[in-house]
């Protein structure tokens, strides 16, 4: 949010997830340092006008205020419950990632 030139190389950054990754790739825009208001760069209708044309899902955050940090993973994770849930989920993992860290509760997920 507060640097241009990072905004102005997202479309190439999506150009390569587009060509390295999967077909079913979920992408997220994370707009960072949202407690640095006056030195946006950024306007919030601009980020939503790119992320809603490139259709990724799009969250503001602050790491250093701790605000909607964890969001992001948690909504990228009940996603793919969702998904999973509804057999829609592509597995490409070849191998089981380890079960460390905290599990997700279907109760977080908020299914429309």
């Amino acid at each position: 949010m507060t640097f241009e030139e990072s905004f102005c190389c997202l479309s190439e950054w999506l150009r390569e997830i587009e060509q390295y990754a999967s077909n079913e790739v979920i992408t997220v825009l994370v707009g960072n340092k949202i407690d640095l208001a006056g030195r946006r760069e950024i306007s919030q209708q601009r980020a939503e006008e790119f992320s809603e044309a490139q259709n990724v899902y799009y969250l503001k955050t602050s790491a250093k205020e701790s605000d909607n940090v964890e969001k992001p993973f948690l909504d990228l994770a009940c996603r793919l419950i969702s998904e999973a849930r509804q057999n829609t989920l592509v597995n490409n993992v070849s191998s089981p990632l380890p079960r460390e860290g905290k599990s997700i509760s279907y109760l977080t997920c908020n299914f429309n």
